[in-house]
Formats: C-alpha cells, sequence, structure tokens
C-alpha cells in the first residue's frame, strides 16, 4: 500500500474545511437576521465550530503521524 493510497480519504479535507466554514457563516447570518431564533443558531454555530476545529486537529495529527521518524 503506498503512502498516496493511505493519504486518499485526507484529500478531501480543504472540501469539508470549506463546507464547514460556510456552514459557521450560514448559521451566524441566520442568527443575526432572526433575532427570535438567535441563540439556537448561535449554539448549533458554537457546537459546529467546536467539531470542525477538532476535526482539523484530528487531520493534521493523521498528517503529520506518518511522517515523523
Amino acid at each position: 500500500m503506498s503512502q498516496q493510497e493511505i493519504s486518499k480519504p485526507n484529500s478531501r479535507y480543504g472540501l469539508v474545511l470549506a463546507m464547514d466554514i460556510i456552514a459557521i457563516g450560514l448559521l451566524i447570518t441566520l442568527a443575526i437576521v432572526l433575532p427570535h431564533l438567535s441563540i439556537f443558531l448561535w449554539l448549533i454555530a458554537l457546537v459546529w465550530i467546536v467539531v470542525a476545529i477538532r476535526r482539523g486537529i484530528n487531520e493534521r495529527r493523521n498528517r503529520t503521524a506518518g511522517k515523523c521518524p
């Protein structure tokens, strides 16, 4: 199994990151525009941000795990 085959699933992380950024931006925009749903949308955005950060940390660990001696 080559290094390309191992890292192939990780090559989609850029797309996932872009989708996270768009979704968080949309949630924040809706929270500002819809004050009656504001707290709920801010909480969802906060949870989404935490999940995206954890996903990024895990991705970074996976990418650097194979490169360390």
